[in-house]
């Protein structure tokens, strides 16, 4: 059998390459550019008139159609008539457990239309069991793999020294919070699972461990190649960072860095500190946190009886701890125009609360709605885990 792949619009190469390789693994069908000489055809195309997120899938047994709203969608459909024919994808893997059947693809039909235009995932890349130690090359696979599940969208939160430097005097590349984890010597079952002989991080990177500022232009490479898979899969890239100081020029100079090391993202998220730094603010009492509040953001957050929605609810301390850090975090957009100057693209930007205690949330997300610039969007982390934050 012979089969035909044809393209009615830039973009929707990758698609036709993941349609390809299925094929060629699954079936004996050889792959012919020619309409003339095939048994059977496939036909992609990005149409602008219908919303980015849709797409439809089309077989009448001998010509499948995908039609998407972008390259994007389009590769969602090709994965969606694949996984008709009996193609499981999983986030670290792919299978056929029933096996492939190619009439199942060339009679697949669908019409999908996703509840959210945005689909994906928040890698925090921090821990030792995260891709953050995988070699790129499994990195990388992991993203395809994601986009082969129909997720259009990943999020990276890098934190302070670990995927960019805080300091000037600093480098990228503290992985794992800067803790080292070194490998258990005479330990064969644990030689044999990782690329790691001393310690334990991205294989590529062991060699140059000892060497921080080389380290940290690794760590700098590894993410943008992670994120370059993400970009030819059709994602949409965002880089989440946290604001840890007061010091506004440190902090943009920080942030201007950011956007010159990775140019390749389409979101800037700017987030609060995770539970404001898990701490209580000192000195802040239920008589005084009113007024702490009001010092911060100003009177206009209070309501008609001149009190704080919901901030009689919550621990004083650990929600003035939580607004010091939204407090921070409005003040970068504030001076976003020092950081962005010279940004030879200018990605959107996006505010967020890291937050997993719903009384303070409440309090908080009022505030940062109120004083947001109406071009930039809000995210909110109110959970650890997907099921607890839906």
């Amino acid at each position: 059998m012979k089969i035909c792949i044809t393209q009615s619009a830039p973009g929707t190469a990758y698609a036709a390459a993941e349609l390809e390789r299925f094929l060629k693994e699954y079936t004996a069908a050889g792959i012919v550019s020619d309409n003339e000489a095939a048994d059977r055809c496939v036909v992609m195309e990005a149409d602008a008139g219908i919303p980015e997120h849709h797409y439809s899938v089309r077989g009448d047994g001998k010509t499948l159609s995908v039609r998407g709203g972008s390259p994007s969608a389009v590769l969602c459909g090709v994965c969606d008539a694949l996984s008709e024919a009996g193609i499981l994808f999983e986030a670290s893997c792919y299978s056929a457990p029933r096996g492939f059947d190619i009439d199942a693809l060339f009679c697949a039909a669908k019409d999908v239309h996703p509840r959210f235009r945005l689909r994906g995932i928040r890698q925090h890349i921090n821990f030792p069991m995260d891709i953050s130690s995988y070699p790129l090359k499994e990195a990388k696979e992991y993203v395809r793999s994601l986009a082969r599940m129909r997720f259009n969208a990943i999020t990276f939160h890098s934190y302070p020294g670990q995927w960019h430097a805080s300091r000037p005097d600093d480098h990228a590349g503290h992985f794992f919070y800067g803790q080292v984890h070194p490998v258990p010597k005479g330990d064969p079952l644990t030689a044999s699972r990782i690329g790691n002989r001393k310690t334990f991080c991205i294989p590529e990177a062991e060699a140059i461990f000892e060497d921080e500022a080389k380290r940290g232009e690794y760590a700098v490479y590894w993410l943008n190649e992670v994120m370059k898979t993400a970009k030819e899969a059709g994602m949409t890239v965002a880089l989440s960072v946290e604001i840890r100081s007061d010091d506004e020029a440190a902090e943009s100079r920080m942030l201007r860095e950011l956007l010159g090391n990775y140019p390749l993202i389409d979101t800037l998220e700017i987030i609060t500190e995770e539970n404001g730094a898990d701490r209580g603010l000192a000195g802040v009492t239920r008589e005084n946190v009113k007024a702490f509040f009001v010092g911060l953001f100003g009177g206009s957050i209070l309501d008609e009886n001149g009190d704080v929605p919901g901030l009689s609810d919550c621990d004083p301390a650990r929600c003035a701890a939580n607004a010091v850090c939204l407090k921070r975090t409005l003040r970068a957009f504030e001076t976003r125009e020092e950081w962005l100057s010279g940004s030879p693209r200018r990605p959107a930007l996006r505010a967020g609360i890291y937050c997993t205690d719903r009384e303070t949330l409440r309090v908080l997300r009022p505030i940062l709605r109120r004083f947001l610039p109406e071009d930039v969007t809000m995210s909110l982390l109110p959970a650890h885990g997907a099921l607890a934050a839906a």
